[in-house]
């Protein structure tokens, strides 16, 4: 194999070299861990089969484990059942952890820390930066048929101070976490003190320990340096209480008996709510409320979220740049007409809201959306006339929920001409000042502080959500959430009257400490909070083409919307870990509604028929997809309905040789 030989004495592959360059990786570390570069055609010896299309591998010897190995070939390849593989081992052989030779020494040593990482070339980073690093081949690699591996019983943990260094995306992953917490947990019951490192994310997509190093020292950050301004969580850190609830069901029965590791499931037909969303008093109110109602949880606790946010006013804020973010969220509850139960989820909270806040009179909660007009009448300022006298004294209180049973009846009146509804109720979300903009009409509102809840059916959203509200923006300021019947209760009494006025009580205390927190001006993150911002801020922004990314596109205001009423409803004076990852799980509870509503569509037509042809028919040419539309569609806005598919990653093309004239065939990867 052709390869390129440094000064030291490397000799590999040079798209080898250049891959472990971009880790960051010396010339001493790469010749320490002994690692080299295997022809095509030793690799089919190594690993026990042919792996097609693949050019070549690196080879990452696991020193001594008796002969182990794990090789990362080049190019990346599609196995038989779709997943693209990146690594392989010898077929038949055992999970091991990879330890580098400097690290060997410091296993038997409690008094020496220890990091853990997935990947071996994140370990070797980790190893060269000055922190003994032991690599997982996966986050679940630590366990082989639901019982650990051997290899963690060779090391003293009793005593020893452990750092996980999982990538970015695992605050946006519950299923990453999970394997995360599990080993977490497992290091603790041998005696470890165990934390994990906030590593912050990038435009780039995720990012790993290595990636993280390589980019602080072009900034001229030492490794040391750059590893110390990581902030850590330990293990008893309120941010974790979804997985520790996660973790208390998959551990076993009561008994201590281990279930088998969980896999990433396809996606489910219907989305799950993680438990950290039920954190702190929301999470209080709605187990309080739930055995008494046949609502969905989920249900009742974003319209929780509305009331409170909505009854604190518009004073309580964060901002981003020179923009004023109060708790003002709108929400759609989408279900079966009646069967979703959206309407029952309402009943208890109103009640609760009205006993904490008896200023918020019953009035300040309207039901129907047929005008713009109409809202701004609702939260209007005073009205002069010709001489300037006063003829309407308007609105003192400028908070207001709205109701909405029928949302499809909204849609439908703003695709009327003339309706300025779609405009106010954007205008609304924004906190800006509503006006009917025409000379004729004088009515405005300054200040409002308007909620909207939304019920909805699913044949109705998809049939009356036209294209104008997605593009406008009148979508994404909306959170859309799937929500059915939770259980049946022929008869329910409702919360008892103690419970639910103790519930009032405290909500009476957290309304009065956010109006006075509001006080002191804008609300910002704690520092833990803000390194897990930073986390998960790139996958929040990365925007998603087609319809999903018109209904998601506004997923940083609106996290951090539902982590500043979280904040509130804890009595914080800051945002915390908690309420952003409680914030994060309602969100991607969020996420998995609109694909569970709106599938793979795009939002393109052509783009939709182009790829149900696909699914249908296998895989098609160019040629066969301009017949599917009888050749009326120009080649221009077929390949850009290509490409809405290909950054969707719905489907892929390949050029294949015809014995004249290339063509490109295309076919749906899923």
């Amino acid at each position: 194999m052709n390869g390129v030989t440094t000064a030291t004495g490397v000799s590999l592959h040079p798209e080898h070299l250049a891959d472990l360059r971009k880790s960051g990786l010396t010339d001493e570390t790469i010749l320490a861990a002994g690692l080299y570069s295997i022809r095509p055609s030793d690799l089919a010896k190594l690993v026990g089969f042919n792996p097609l299309g693949v050019q070549s591998a690196l080879c990452f010897p696991y020193q001594g484990n008796g002969g182990h190995f794990r090789v990362k070939v080049f190019p990346p390849y599609k196995d038989r059942n779709g997943h693209t593989v990146k690594y392989l081992q010898r077929r038949g052989s055992d999970v091991q952890l990879y330890i580098h030779c400097d690290v060997q020494a410091a296993l038997k040593d409690p008094t020496i820390p220890l990091s853990i990482t997935e990947g071996e070339k994140k370990a070797l980073a980790l190893t060269q930066a000055g922190r003994p690093c032991i690599g997982l081949g996966g986050l679940w690699s630590w366990m082989r048929d639901g019982k650990p591996i051997p290899g963690l019983d060779a090391i003293a943990w009793a005593g020893r101070a452990v750092t996980l260094y999982p990538d970015s995306d695992v605050w946006m992953r519950p299923d990453l976490m999970q394997a995360v917490y599990a080993l977490m947990r497992e290091l603790v019951a041998r005696g470890a003190t165990v934390s994990i490192a906030i590593i912050p994310g990038s435009e780039g997509g995720k990012v790993g320990i290595d990636d993280f190093l390589v980019e602080r020292s072009r900034g001229g950050v030492s490794p040391t340096e750059g590893l110390s301004c990581l902030t850590s969580l330990p293990l008893d850190h309120p941010a974790f209480t979804g997985a520790a609830a996660w973790w208390e069901r998959w551990r076993g029965n009561g008994r201590g008996e281990v279930m088998d590791v969980p896999c990433k499931p396809a996606e489910p037909p219907w989305p799950t709510l993680d438990e950290a969303a039920l954190q702190g008093f929301a999470g209080d109110i709605v187990r309080a409320i739930d055995p008494h109602t046949e609502a969905d949880p989920v249900a009742v606790l974003v319209q929780l979220l509305v009331f409170f946010g909505c009854a604190v006013g518009r004073a309580a804020h964060f901002t981003v740049e020179h923009t004023h973010h109060a708790a003002r969220l709108f929400v759609a509850l989408v279900g079966a007409t009646s069967k979703g139960r959206k309407g029952q989820s309402t009943s208890t909270l109103k009640h609760l809201l009205l006993l904490a806040d008896p200023d918020f009179r019953n009035d300040r909660i309207k039901g129907g959306l047929s005008s713009g007009e109409g809202l701004i009448w609702q939260v209007r300022d005073p009205i002069h006339g010709k001489e300037g006298k006063i003829v309407d004294e308007g609105v003192i209180d400028k908070r207001l929920i709205i109701l909405e049973p029928e949302l499809a009846q909204a849609l439908k009146t703003m695709t009327r001409e003339g309706n300025i509804l779609s405009m106010i109720i954007r205008q609304a979300w924004d906190g800006e000042t509503l006006s009917p903009l025409t000379k004729n009409n004088p009515i405005t509102a300054k200040d409002s502080h308007i909620a909207v809840i939304g019920h909805v059916t699913h044949e109705e959203l998809l049939k009356h959500l036209g294209e104008t509200e997605m593009a406008n923006g009148f979508a994404n300021r909306f959170i859309f959430l799937v929500v059915r019947r939770s259980k049946e209760i022929p008869n329910p009494k409702g919360v008892p009257g103690e419970q639910i006025e103790e519930l009032a009580k405290r909500m009476k205390e957290r309304i009065e400490q956010a109006r006075l927190t509001a006080e002191k001006g804008p609300i910002e993150r704690d520092e833990e909070a803000e390194a897990l911002w930073c986390a998960v801020y790139h996958d929040l922004s990365d925007g998603k083409p087609g319809l999903m990314g018109a209904i998601l596109g506004r997923a940083e205001a609106q996290v951090m919307r539902l982590a500043l009423t979280y904040a509130l409803l804890d009595g914080a004076t800051c945002i915390q870990t908690t309420h952003l990852l409680a914030a994060l799980a309602l969100w991607e509870y969020a996420e998995a509604s609109a694909r569970y509503i709106f599938g793979t569509a795009t939002g393109d037509g052509i783009a939709d028929r182009i790829l149900e042809a696909l699914r249908n028919q296998g895989p098609i040419s160019e040629t066969e997809i301009s017949d599917l539309f009888q050749r009326n569609v120009k080649a221009g806005r077929i390949h850009l309905a290509l490409g809405t598919l290909q950054r969707s990653r719905l489907i892929e093309g390949a050029i294949e040789e015809t014995g004249g004239r290339k063509k490109t065939v295309w076919r749906a990867t899923n």
